[in-house]
């Protein structure tokens, strides 16, 4: 009767325990050793992290006993806080949430209790009116419910060692009193002098709510201006999270943003990118503690002329009240500022201007988040939302791992980043004197096409040994050239025939301005890198990257010629030989390195790798194996009077082809120079392009890896100086704005965002 249970390895509801057998009369005693997990009985404990448990149920009958052990996991029942955090602030008493935002919410968190200054909870009775239902419907989805205290009173309990403990006292029997998961404590704001009580009191709050149940979430409210008032470097030790409002970031005088991400002088006061400078870089913490606020709410100014311009502050207003009263108003008018990546609306007849978030701005800040480590993002507060719009954004943008949007927003945010608030221009040098002036594109992303000819490739039986070494053994590069042969006739064409008839020279693709010839296969190795036999292997350095961050690291030589990895020698040196067999005992010196540096990975142990290298003695650069043997060779024209930028944008797309394909990333994305020393691709290098090549080779990729069956159109709305595709087609005088509306479309979505550029007379 009780076999069956062996066949049970998971468990996620209530077991019925039989207690007794009828047939054979003997009767069964359970005992769980753990009842956070099961109870004695069966019950589901609804653990908050999956949980080995042991069931023993004890057989007896008359004098006879025995006794039976099954081993389980309870599996979690609550959120997983493991991949990315959404917090929703709401009123406990007036909130309309429906079951999606406890669905799809990690934490609740229910504002607010207040502290009475005797370290009683003032208002106890009526949060026991109101909040059992909501604690219900957030257990009924698995998510945390937390209880936030306001300012009040707080000042006079972290002063005094008897208040904070009777405080602390108080607020775990709340928390089992009302089957909460943990506190927030919201002081806005503590006086500087006040820092060292603040830690006091977390601590004394922390220690005594993790003494009652470790699961439980300590998580506090912080402002931007007022990071150091809260002592976080000691006091970080006693929370969870750090929610940081990072909202009503406005001047009172001046039409700004209230919750911009981005700095702007005269735009806005202060921006999301402040509070990671603030938390992350000045005050050293580490951001998977951080949590990210969005407001669902605006700000109005009065008597203004529009955005960075003299105003009066009038109010706060909900996001429902501006879709409404103020999205359909024809006296206003919808703009995204591409400096602060945020919408506002203004209208010209009333002298009104309004800061607010949208979808897309979500979208945004939600990326922003992830790329940047933080923990997550919470929002305040739930009832100013319109229809869940909002929150929807926030969701969606939380999904896959919390760092991917949902497509249809998640696309419109990539290509808004992409936009370029100043567009390149630039004199750049093809080779030798020829020298043209070159003017980039609104936007990283080019909605242009590319087509690959392969009416030149050369058959696979027909490749001798004056062309490759034979096929690829893997494919581990994409290697990036310019031809330096500036004369204008020296097309993607000319240059492909010039490779097919040459001996001992060869790579696999030409790009131009206006083609892309398929040369040879890309199976097979050729000889466009200047490294000879040499094939690409990694080794281990034995240097842990997580103790630097996993961030890229700085390779040097240390004084005895050894790679050194962020100042810390190892034992690897070049080598001297084409196998990588013999080790090169010359000390060579960090500015010997070529310029594009040594390719980097970090391996399935956590250390850092290096490729192998060698020393070029043609240009006197420590370089890396595989240029030859392992990467696939992409020549760029530099013919004088071609459309250098043009020919960039369409070797960014085929990159990004060939990186899907082959399952690769941007990061294995390399020079020539990288390969011999050769100054090569040189109008990129020369130029400091590379930089731009490689966010064009990003954007281009994840578009094609993530988006790819979308459409993408871009609409000039300036056609006179801008063509659709977002290049300068006249010649200007002045520092000159453009516009253009970017649509994306899939089946029968459809979603438009219209950005703004300066073109600049001046070179930059």
């Amino acid at each position: 009767m009780i076999d069956e249970f062996s066949s049970i390895t998971v468990i996620t509801s209530d077991l019925t325990l039989p207690t007794t057998n009828e047939t054979y009369g003997t009767v069964i005693a359970w005992n769980s050793s753990n009842t956070h997990a099961i109870s004695h009985a069966g019950v589901y404990a609804k653990p908050y992290v999956d949980t080995n448990v042991t069931l023993t149920a004890e057989v007896s009958y008359q004098a006879y006993s025995d006794t039976v052990t099954f081993n389980m996991v309870s599996k979690r029942y609550y959120s997983d806080l493991t991949d990315g955090v959404s917090m929703s602030y709401m009123y406990y008493s007036n909130s309309t949430a429906s079951n999606k935002t406890y669905q799809d919410i990690d934490i609740v968190i229910f504002a607010h209790a207040t502290a009475a200054a005797d370290g009683t909870i003032a208002n106890l009775s009526t949060l026991n009116s109101y909040l059992p239902s909501r604690v219900a419907n957030c257990h009924a989805y698995g998510t945390y419910a937390i209880l936030s205290f306001f300012t009040d009173n707080l000042s006079t309990i972290a002063a005094d060692n008897a208040l904070r403990i009777t405080f602390a006292n108080n607020i775990v029997n709340a928390i089992n009193s009302l089957n909460l998961d943990g506190v927030d404590i919201d002081w806005e704001f503590p006086a500087s002098a006040e820092a060292p009580n603040y830690t006091l009191l977390m601590k004394e709050i922390y220690n005594r709510v993790k003494a009652n149940n470790s699961h439980h979430l300590v998580i506090t409210a912080t402002g931007i201006d007022t990071y150091t008032r809260y002592d976080l470097t000691n006091s970080i030790q006693y929370l969870d999270y750090v929610n940081i409002m990072t909202y009503d970031m406005h001047s009172t005088a001046t039409a700004t943003h209230h919750s911009a991400l981005n700095y702007k002088s005269g735009y806005c006061y202060k921006a999301i990118s402040n509070a990671y400078t603030y938390y992350v870089t000045n005050l050293g913490l580490d951001p998977n503690k951080l949590i990210l606020g969005i407001p669902f709410y605006g700000r109005v100014f009065t008597n203004t002329n529009g955005l960075g311009t003299a105003a009066t502050y009038d109010s706060s207003i909900s996001y429902a009240s501006i879709v409404s009263t103020y999205l359909s108003n024809p006296n206003y008018s919808e703009y995204w500022d591409s400096n602060c990546q945020a919408p506002y609306l203004y209208s010209a007849v009333d002298r009104k201007f309004i800061s607010y978030d949208n979808p897309t701005s979500i979208a945004l800040k939600v990326k922003y988040a992830a790329d940047k480590g933080f923990a997550g993002v919470m929002y305040w507060q739930d009832a100013q939302d319109s229809g869940d719009v909002l929150f929807n954004a926030l969701i969606n943008g939380m999904n896959d791992n919390k760092i991917s949007f949902s497509a249809n927003i998640g696309l419109l945010a990539l290509l808004i980043q992409g936009n370029k608030s100043i567009v390149l221009h630039r004199d750049v040098n093809y080779g030798g004197s020829v020298t043209n002036e070159v003017y980039g594109s609104v936007n990283t992303y080019s909605t242009d096409s590319i087509v690959v000819d392969t009416s030149k490739k050369i058959a696979d039986g027909d490749l001798g040994s004056d062309k490759t070494y034979g096929l690829m053994n893997s494919l581990k590069f994409i290697a990036i050239h310019d031809t330096g042969n500036t004369a204008s006739g020296s097309t993607a064409l000319a240059n492909t025939n010039y490779m097919i008839n040459t001996p001992n020279v060869s790579w696999h693709y030409t790009v131009g301005d206006d083609s892309i010839y398929y040369n040879m296969s890309e199976s097979y190795t050729a000889y466009h890198a200047g490294s000879g036999s040499r094939e690409f292997a990694l080794q281990d350095t034995g240097i842990d990257a997580s103790c630097y961050g996993n961030s890229a690291p700085i390779i040097s030589f240390d004084s005895n010629g050894y790679y050194a990895i962020n100042g810390v020698s190892t034992s690897l040196r070049p080598y001297s030989d084409f196998d990588g067999t013999v080790k090169d005992n010359t000390n060579y010196t960090t500015s010997q390195i070529t310029e594009f540096g040594i390719y980097w990975t970090i391996g399935a142990n956590g250390h850092y790798y290096l490729n192998k290298t060698y020393f070029n003695d043609s240009f006197q650069k420590v370089s890396n194996f595989g240029g030859n043997k392992n990467a696939i060779g992409i020549e760029t024209t530099v013919n004088n009077g071609s459309d250098i930028y043009q020919t960039w944008q369409n070797t960014a797309k085929l990159v990004a082809d060939i990186l899907v394909r082959n399952n690769l990333t941007p990061h294995e994305v390399l020079t020539h120079n990288a390969f011999s020393g050769k100054d090569c691709p040189h109008a990129l290098l020369n130029a400091n392009l590379l930089d731009e090549f490689m966010n064009m080779v990003i954007m281009e990729y994840n578009v094609r890896k993530y988006y790819a069956d979308y459409t993408i159109v871009f609409e000039s709305l300036s056609p006179d100086i801008i063509d659709n595709d977002g290049r300068v087609i006249t010649t200007i005088t002045n520092d000159t704005t453009v516009y253009y509306r970017i649509t994306i479309t899939k089946d029968e979505f459809s979603q438009s965002v219209v950005l703004s550029s300066v073109i600049p007379v001046n070179k930059n």
